[in-house]
């Protein structure tokens, strides 16, 4: 039974993210089931089996529900924040079920085999951390319109560059580079500027990345937009390899507390939302990222409780259980 479903046939769901449903499958009764996610992000062009149980099946489905949910929160969260709103209330931080809901976190009870204290960062989390409730935020939608805010009580100082990152070439084009920016301090101190050669750009072959530079580069936001779902774009196959470095195993003998463990990630052709999951208890440096071709992407492995847990025996679990994803697997 372990599937989207449950093994049983779904439930009919109706209303507002479809979240009314009528029928006796047990895992349609929670908020924002996370079929009508999917069949929006992953199905115009591809059929997707909801129904399917198993392993791999069931994978593919959390997968593509996380992914859903982050693309839409996002895509949520940064058009409030184009608005003259102060703040967003996350509403359910902990959801330890498929949804489409706010729930980033999943944390469930510690005594039972695959839970991780303090929660299992899902994708979404991730974002909240990188992007979207960083108090400098920059991204670009319809028409070529884009903006930056500053909700910092600091004025922001630094340049913003907008690239067009193409699925099938390791070319760059920049639509926007470097450009000086200057903002007062926040909240909601928002500069709009329209790039025009946005208009009409196709986002299933290509991503836009923003890069928002401070004069300490220590804070520098990178906010990868996509201007089309991850079912409509056309990716290449990618073929993502990792390697595990072992260094943090020596300083446990004279720290008495785990290091974090670094992943070395590469991709042979561009890897859209790179997704790692492990066993292990802690979290990553970076999560749901885009991996560029050829060029290798460096991620931590953070542990939870790095003085109270048997170093040898975690980095084995990382070693033996880590996954790693991306959408072009599941295409």
């Amino acid at each position: 039974h372990w599937g989207l479903h449950g093994g049983d046939k779904p439930d009919f769901c109706f209303g507002n993210f479809a979240n009314k449903c009528i029928g006796e499958n047990v895992m349609s009764e929670r908020n924002y089931p996370c079929d009508s996610l999917i069949q929006v992000y992953f199905g115009k062009r591809h059929k997707v089996n909801l129904d399917g149980t198993g392993a791999l099946n069931f994978q593919k489905q959390l997968y593509m529900c996380m992914l859903s949910q982050a693309l839409f929160m996002k895509a949520d969260i940064e058009t409030r924040r184009s608005k003259n709103e102060i703040g967003c209330l996350v509403w359910q931080l902990n959801e330890i079920w498929p949804t489409g809901g706010w729930g980033s976190l999943e944390y469930g009870p510690t005594n039972r085999d695959g839970q991780v204290k303090g929660g299992r960062w899902k994708p979404l989390h991730y974002w909240f951390k990188s992007v979207l409730f960083e108090d400098v935020i920059a991204t670009c939608g319809s028409f070529g319109r884009c903006y930056i805010r500053n909700d910092s009580p600091f004025p922001y100082e630094g340049s913003i560059s907008v690239q067009v990152i193409r699925f099938n070439s390791t070319k760059t084009e920049y639509l926007l580079e470097n450009r000086p920016i200057y903002l007062d301090p926040g909240p909601a101190k928002i500069q709009d500027f329209v790039i025009d050669r946005l208009r009409n750009f196709d986002g299933r072959k290509g991503i836009i990345r923003i890069h928002v530079a401070t004069r300490s580069s220590q804070n520098d936001i990178e906010n990868w937009v996509p201007f089309a779902t991850p079912g409509e774009m056309i990716l290449p196959k990618s073929k993502v390899s990792f390697d595990i470095v072992q260094l943090s195993i020596k300083s446990k003998l004279s720290h008495q507390s785990c290091s974090n463990v670094t992943i070395i990630l590469k991709s042979n052709n561009l890897a859209m939302y790179v997704v790692l999951t492990t066993l292990a208890q802690g979290r990553f440096s970076d999560n749901a990222f885009v991996l560029q071709a050829n060029i290798a992407k460096e991620v931590e492995f953070i542990y939870f409780q790095p003085r109270s847990i048997d170093c040898f025996a975690q980095l084995k679990l990382l070693q033996t259980s880590l996954r790693v994803e991306h959408v072009s697997m599941y295409l």
